[in-house]
């Protein structure tokens, strides 16, 4: 098990199959590492879509899943925020665009929406 073989002292691990495979590096004592780098991982030509968790203060489209009432909601105040998933009711005016976050339909046809939108916006 991976989480054993962490709390054991190993850094590196791979997990893998003949299906998927996956690296783990413990890397504690490195400074943050950007956006960039980990999408320097990808390979472009096997990705139409690529989800980023984490990050929330770079400047990229996101979709905020907002539950925790004690939790600031970061559409107030950063413009990369395209749309709100949530179950909560009255959010501020400003918040872009508020999707029921057990509606995972709604969900998917907004993200295919926005980017077909991107794809007609990049090509003009």
């Amino acid at each position: 098990d991976s989480y054993q073989l962490r709390e054991a002292g190993a850094t590196q691990i791979v997990v893998g199959s003949n299906q998927r495979r996956a690296v783990i590096v413990e890397t504690p004592e490195e400074d943050e590492v950007s956006l960039s780098a980990f999408l320097g991982h990808l390979d472009p030509q096997r990705c139409d879509i690529i989800f980023v968790e984490g990050f929330r203060h770079h400047a990229f489209p996101k979709v905020e899943i907002y539950r925790d009432v004690d939790h600031a909601l970061l559409a107030t105040t950063d413009d990369n925020v395209i749309a709100v998933f949530t179950d909560r009711k009255n959010l501020p005016q400003q918040v872009p665009r508020q999707l029921e976050l057990s509606d995972v339909t709604a969900q998917v046809d907004f993200v295919k929406q926005y980017i077909i939108k991107a794809k007609r916006d990049l090509s003009h």
